[in-house]
């Protein structure tokens, strides 16, 4: 493994993430996880799209799937219809197994999906992957 540049690390802590998920701890262990990224938070699907239209740019998000009220696959597709391109830098988080619904849903927009208990390598490695996509996948019609 090569020593990380001064440049690289710098790069690093100025990637922006949006973590939009319903529960304060999760949040505050995903922040602990990503640091030294800059991070905003949304406690819900509602408030990350408020962050985005209110201009808040970001890097890579990181959205529960599930949440009460509208869910992270509702969340994905409002932002596509504002920007595929953010919406391909979403990356999903969950506690668990998921329905055939979900898992059709990931396949067809070629979304990643982490599951708790999450790998602080993992973690960083995905986020840092959505920041980069400079091209956005293809959807698959249903």
């Amino acid at each position: 493994m090569q020593p990380r540049s001064k440049d690289d690390e710098a790069k690093r802590q100025q990637l922006s993430v949006l973590i939009v998920d319903d529960d304060r701890l999760t949040s505050a262990v995903l922040r602990d996880m990503l640091s030294p990224f800059r991070i905003t938070f949304a406690q819900s699907a509602s408030g990350g799209l408020g962050r985005l239209q209110a201009g808040g740019r970001y890097d890579a998000i990181l959205c529960d799937i599930h949440m009460p009220g509208m869910n992270g696959m509702q969340f994905y597709e409002e932002v596509a219809k504002v920007s595929q391109q953010l919406a391909s830098r979403i990356i999903f988080i969950t506690g668990g197994g998921y329905s055939a619904e979900v898992a059709d849903f990931l396949e067809r927009t070629h979304s990643p999906c982490l599951t708790k208990p999450l790998e602080s390598e993992a973690l960083r490695s995905a986020v840092t992957a959505a920041a980069h996509v400079t091209e956005v996948p293809p959807t698959r019609v249903t």
